[in-house]
């Protein structure tokens, strides 16, 4: 009970929208910034038109801690410093603690950074309200969260589709294959959370559900992870459909996964330590070679896992 309070007596923290017209803040890459006048399009903003081009998406010297988290700790990320550009595919990779889902979860506003700021199209995110945020940042992770309804709810959900677009989605999610032999189709209900579906099955349907928003930003953590091989190499045929037609932030542990990114950053004790492509990387940064070699070659002849 101490709990539910806790939650129910909080302030509302939402900021005011900005509306079409308005001026609003943009940050340059250095951190300056001057108002500007929206013109009504610069971001989709409720009463006007909505903008379905990629944004870019920027992170200036980014920090942040854990509002729980003891004093004495470290920051989970410390001064990142990122800029995906329109279009591009960002991988983030980096051992276990490293920072990864945290940054993921600043990226989609599910929360506002300690330290520093983070754009989008060169308007700081923590100025523009939280449902605008989520009509243009699309999520899927590694755990994603499904709700008591049927299919066709939890795809759907949030997004102005038709009912051929949930049919493409699922298709190219390789979700139809296991949706079409429930009992009830696209009807059948899922339970809380997706109880009745397995982990692969759920991370379909999520993949599904960023794939029928369009967004202009696709934060993707370890969409992948519940996958058995012969289905994630269906599935990357979606996947990339999804990361041609947006901004991405990818979390990644497969190789597989690494190389659908057009750029990869590396992250150790919540900082960035090298970003380049794939082929860059493993020529200059041993960590991520390390991090990208295969488990078996790592263990010796007779040594056990």
């Amino acid at each position: 009970m101490h709990r539910y309070f806790e939650v129910l007596d909080q302030p509302h923290g939402a900021k005011p929208r900005l509306e079409p017209g308005a001026p609003y803040t943009a940050v340059g890459e250095d951190g300056s910034g001057a108002n500007r006048d929206t013109g009504g399009a610069a971001l989709a903003c409720p009463g006007g038109p909505r903008s379905q081009q990629p944004a870019e998406l920027v992170f200036t010297g980014v920090g942040f801690r854990y509002p729980n988290a003891p004093a004495d700790d470290p920051p989970a990320l410390h001064d990142i410093s990122l800029r995906v550009a329109p279009g591009e595919t960002l991988a983030v990779v980096g051992a276990t603690g490293s920072g990864k889902t945290t940054l993921a979860s600043l990226a989609a506003r599910l929360y506002d950074p300690t330290v520093g700021r983070i754009t989008l199209d060169g308007v700081d995110m923590s100025a523009i309200s939280r449902a605008e945020v989520r009509s243009m940042v699309a999520v899927a992770f590694d755990e994603p969260v499904l709700f008591s309804g049927t299919i066709s709810d939890n795809v759907l959900m949030g997004a102005e589709a038709d009912p051929g677009e949930l049919d493409r989605a699922l298709r190219a999610t390789c979700a139809d294959q296991f949706v079409d032999r429930l009992a009830e189709g696209r009807r059948t209900r899922v339970g809380e959370n997706g109880m009745s579906l397995s982990g692969g099955q759920r991370q379909r349907i999520a993949l599904a559900r960023v794939m029928v928003r369009r967004p202009r930003v696709a934060v993707l953590d370890d969409p992948l992870s519940a996958l058995d091989m012969r289905t994630e190499a269906q599935v990357q045929d979606a996947l990339r459909e999804v990361l041609a037609s947006t901004t991405a932030v990818v979390i990644a542990h497969r190789p597989s996964t690494v190389l659908m990114a057009d750029r990869v950053a590396v992250l150790a004790g919540g900082r960035v330590t090298a970003v380049g492509t794939h082929e860059e990387l493993l020529h200059t940064s041993s960590a991520y070679r390390a991090l990208m070699t295969p488990i078996e070659m790592t263990v010796g002849p007779g040594e056990g896992l």
